[in-house]
């Protein structure tokens, strides 16, 4: 027999468990998450070129792969290959939304010409302006944006 406070117990801790593993699952899939609202990531530009050109360049649906649950474009056979041996190092931070906003604690499209390689990785933006307030401040931006997103 189990007496009331017994089950009251028993009962918050079934609770807290289950709160809890929908948080890390809601954790685990926002850092899953990919900026793609018509289902091509990046609006069909190369992730890899932003690294080996250092500029935005336009993919092509002869290069595409899926990958995350998104179409990514590439602009050559050789930037899909790199990009499918390491994705994770290509993928840009935040899934790809706006990296000024998200240190905010809020989820923005953004303009794939509005990026910054610093560090290793890609950041995206919505415009010049976000973009340069990000890059004056990009240690503790990247922080605030680091915490946001692993909330979302």
């Amino acid at each position: 027999m189990v007496n009331s406070n017994g089950f009251r117990i028993a009962t918050m801790l079934a609770a807290l468990t289950l709160t809890l593993g929908f948080a890390l699952g809601a954790a685990a899939s926002a850092q899953d998450r990919v900026y793609a609202p018509d289902g091509v990531a990046l609006d069909g530009y190369d992730p890899v070129a932003y690294f080996t050109h250092g500029v935005a360049r336009e993919g092509s649906k002869d290069h595409a792969l899926t990958w995350n649950g998104v179409d990514w474009h590439f602009s050559s056979a050789e930037h899909r290959r790199l990009f499918e041996q390491n994705p994770e190092k290509y993928m840009p931070r935040y899934g790809g939304f706006d990296a000024f906003m998200m240190a905010q604690d809020t989820l923005m499209r953004t303009d794939a010409e509005d990026f910054l390689v610093a560090g290793g990785h890609l950041y995206l933006f919505s415009n010049k302006a976000l973009k340069r307030k990000f890059a004056d401040d990009l240690r503790r931006k990247t922080a605030y944006a680091d915490h946001y997103w692993k909330r979302q």
